[in-house]
């Protein structure tokens, strides 16, 4: 639900695209299922965690 807000308050704003990152891995496959894609990801960006960066058109 907050997603869909975000991006529904960006296309007001006359953005066309969505990014976000995370170090959280098991939140990996929520943003693919959203329709996000995989941009980067940072191995061992912090100990113990992957820096992993997402974007969708909207």
């Amino acid at each position: 639900m907050l997603l869909s807000e975000i991006e529904s308050v960006a296309k007001n704003h006359g953005c066309n695209m969505v990014r976000l990152d995370t170090l959280n891995k098991k939140s990996h496959s929520f943003y693919i299922k959203y329709g996000f894609e995989k941009t980067l990801e940072i191995k061992e960006y912090m100990k113990g965690f992957d820096l992993l960066f997402f974007h969708k058109y909207i």
